[in-house]
């Protein structure tokens, strides 16, 4: 919160560079409050430039705006190595800013890095400063840090027999050891999502399910990568989650979605092949479910529907989501419903909801939730009193 200046004028400019990302900022405003009215509200004035410096120490400002011109008309070009490139959707919001009647096609680029370099480093963190500006609450990566992967988009232009870079969006991802369960591997590793921005003037153009097809691209060019996973995704992007798989899977699996459906041996393999972890395939699984029993039309109303598939198919989503909100609270419910045989977890999808495998998977989120830096300790007593108590019971077994 910024005190002591006047509400309709006070704002803090902040420009980059469109490829290098240099950043320039200054905090702009009318007039400031008179101190003595804010002494009597034990009150004293902000100093932005300071608190914007501290929140981003790690980032090298400019310090004059004209530098930052200076590096824009500098040839730059993207860290890393190319993995991808396709043209550009010819409309003035995706051209260059000042550059939309000079530009000739254009074209978006991909780019993959990794932070443990100099250069690399450096554009990471100037990555970061979008990442405190643009996601709520967000936390900035610490490099250098060889797990640390970036990939980054560009909308490249050529203006005056040169190419300009303009940065579109990005995404992070960490790299860190994981065990294959299914396999009994224990040289595998998982490439967990942390951070995806678009800029404002791109967004809803379909940039974010390009920037995450790009992970899966990468994933499924190491065979030791396991899986991809997203940390703490928000609503908005788990919906172009949802989405983008499934149409990724709906094109590339030759029965389509329907495969999701064929049990869990099918839904293990797909997962390694598209790289895919368990929560995610049982999210798409539901989503075949809804394609299955017709129920994907928009013009169709589900409340309005009383089709006896439907009715079993929310009891069934609805009983996870509640199981999935208990592990979230911490209460470490876990249930083994491979063996249950109710009506809600009948037919081919039985087997996505009612699995020993995602039992383990939930039993593990718990026991994390209890032996972890902020777990319980009281909680963490009453587990070991369990844990005693039933190798208490096995003991007396084998003596008798």
């Amino acid at each position: 919160m910024i005190f002591a200046f006047l509400v309709v004028k006070p704002r803090v400019e902040i420009i980059y560079a469109s490829g290098s990302l240099k950043p320039w900022f200054d905090f702009k405003f009318e007039s400031k409050v008179d101190i003595r009215q804010l002494r009597k509200e034990n009150l004293t004035h902000t100093n932005v430039i300071k608190s914007v410096e501290n929140a981003t120490k790690f980032c090298d400002y400019a310090r004059l705006l004209g530098a930052v011109h200076a590096e824009t008309d500098l040839p730059f070009e993207p860290v890393g190595e190319l993995v991808g490139e396709f043209p550009a959707p010819r409309t003035a919001e995706e051209l260059i800013e000042g550059t939309g009647n000079e530009a000739c096609g254009g074209r978006l680029v991909l780019h993959h890095f990794i932070a443990n370099t100099a250069d690399s480093v450096r554009l990471a963190l100037r990555l970061q400063t979008l990442v405190i500006w643009l996601i709520e609450c967000g936390g900035c990566i610490e490099v250098p840090d060889e797990n640390w992967h970036v990939i980054t988009l560009y909308h490249a232009a050529e203006v005056q027999n040169r190419t300009v870079y303009c940065l579109v969006g990005f995404v992070t991802a960490y790299r860190y050891w994981a065990y294959d369960k299914f396999e009994k591997q224990i040289d595998k590793c998982r490439l967990r999502l942390s951070q995806c921005v678009v800029l404002p003037p791109f967004q809803r153009k379909g940039h974010a399910s390009r920037l995450l097809r790009a992970v899966y691209h990468l994933a499924r060019g190491n065979e030791h990568i396991l899986d991809v996973t997203v940390e703490d995704p928000s609503p908005d992007f788990q919906a172009m989650r949802d989405v983008a798989d499934a149409c990724m899977l709906e094109a590339e699996l030759n029965g389509g979605l329907a495969e999701l459906l064929q049990g869990m041996a099918a839904l293990v393999n797909i997962g390694r092949r598209f790289k895919l972890c368990m929560r995610q395939l049982r999210r798409l699984a539901d989503v075949a479910e809804f394609h299955k029993a017709g129920l994907t039309d928009p013009t169709v109303d589900p409340e309005t529907c009383t089709l006896e598939a439907l009715i079993v198919l929310r009891r069934r989503i609805k009983k996870r989501l509640y199981h999935e909100c208990l592990i979230q609270q911490g209460r470490g419910l876990v249930e083994n419903h491979g063996h249950e045989q109710s009506s809600d977890c009948s037919g081919e999808g039985m087997a996505l909801a009612s699995s020993a495998a995602n039992a383990d998977e939930d039993e593990e989120a718990a026991s994390a939730r209890v032996w972890g830096p902020d777990g319980d300790p009281e909680r963490r007593k009453e587990s070991l009193r369990q844990q005693f108590a039933v190798s208490d019971a096995r003991m007396s077994g084998y003596s008798s």
